[in-house]
């Protein structure tokens, strides 16, 4: 007799969990009906959704088991999932990159990839600013500025010469890419200005023309000391 009880209270709890279950998904199909039926035009809603353009969902039609009119926008997924929402790369002008990397190339050959990718970023600052031109070639090529591009400078004439066979050279060109797409992460804290003391003569002095009231030191990325424009 307590068997029989036993058994026919377990089969009533069960019985029981499944009404509530098939009401509590009658209830949420009803809700996601009612939301769709009200919804704007725009987005569309679909059965289902799809990740990205010719990328069906994976999961069916009907992930959640609510009903084909549930409002599963397709422009939500990819926004929350990143998918098919990259922006478009720049196009990169051939020349502001040649110039880019050559200077790149004529002022940190020997400093790796982080000095040459300090001293693009010194220059992509520089375009920045109101105090300086608003293109890579302008702003290397101002007077007095990068003293490799000064008239005869032998440093300049070897940079203007240097062809992707040179590794050094095709380092800087990856460096002037990663710089004309967004990519170049700007380890130098926004300097506008570096210098090599050990090119400096007498070395370790600092530039004489340099008003240091108006510069902070940002960082020292190999040989160079960089610095900010206050």
């Amino acid at each position: 007799m307590s068997d029989n009880l036993e058994d026919a209270v377990l089969i009533g709890g069960i019985f029981t969990a499944m009404w509530a279950f098939i009401r509590g998904r009658r209830k949420v199909s009803e809700a996601a009906q009612a939301t769709a039926a009200s919804a704007p035009a725009a987005p569309p809603v679909v059965g289902g959704f799809e990740l990205a353009p010719g990328h069906p969902n994976p999961f069916g039609s009907d992930p959640f088991g609510v009903g084909a009119s549930a409002p599963y926008s397709s422009d939500l997924v990819n926004s929350y999932f990143n998918f098919g929402t990259s922006q478009p790369v720049p196009a990169v002008d051939p020349v502001e990159k040649d110039w880019l990397a050559r200077t790149c190339w004529g002022e940190a050959r020997g400093e790796g990839k982080a000095g040459q990718r300090a001293v693009a970023s010194v220059i992509l600052n520089r375009i920045e600013h109101r105090r300086y031109p608003s293109t890579v070639q302008a702003v290397v090529r101002q007077r007095w500025q990068f003293s490799m591009w000064n008239a005869g400078e032998p440093n300049g004439i070897a940079a203007s010469a240097v062809t992707d066979a040179d590794a050094q050279f095709r380092s800087c060109l990856e460096v002037a890419d990663e710089a004309l797409t967004g990519r170049l992460v700007d380890a130098t804290g926004g300097a506008t200005l570096y210098y090599s003391p050990s090119a400096m003569r007498p070395p370790g002095s600092v530039p004489s023309d340099w008003n240091f009231d108006v510069l902070r030191f940002t960082v020292q990325i190999g040989k160079h000391r960089f610095y900010k424009e206050l």
